[in-house]
């Protein structure tokens, strides 16, 4: 295997930098082959489900996720994914997060995680890593930092 093939195989997934039609520039993964590139954004929107499936597990109290690459938190359906439609609320992100668990159930297996709340049930689809946090403890008494 020569070091140009490597290469092109590393920077079939890289993360890339693009100008949105704003003129704004976006740190986005990507998975690219020799002729074309797709953004994790373009994989997540195809990704969607047809409304009436969101409504019908809506009466089952069965709720939809994504966690994006900055690890924002958004319902499946919702477009476009930025900062101003994505969960905010810290009290909801805190239980979230801390109830966030391995997909056991055997039912919506797309879905890798979930976070049970009472008797709804939310299936989480991260565009890379489910692990999020936003502070960092330095109180622990064996000295070592805690994620938050």
């Amino acid at each position: 295997m020569t070091l140009s093939s490597i290469a092109r195989r590393c920077a079939r997934r890289a993360l890339t930098r693009r100008h949105d039609p704003r003129g704004l520039l976006i740190r986005t993964f990507a998975a690219s082959s020799e002729d074309s590139v797709v953004y994790a954004e373009e994989i997540q929107a195809a990704q969607i489900k047809p409304a009436a499936f969101y409504e019908e597990q809506g009466e089952k109290r069965n709720y939809f996720y994504h966690i994006d690459l900055q690890g924002r938190l958004f319902l499946e359906d919702v477009l476009p994914k930025n900062v101003a439609t994505s969960l905010k609320s810290d009290k909801f992100l805190d239980f979230f997060w801390h109830m966030l668990r391995p997909n056991t159930l055997g039912t919506f297996e797309e879905y890798p995680f979930i976070s049970p709340c009472g008797k709804e049930m939310n299936f989480v689809r991260p565009a890379d890593t489910p692990i999020v946090f936003d502070r960092i403890d330095y109180s622990e008494p064996n000295g070592f930092p805690r994620l938050v």
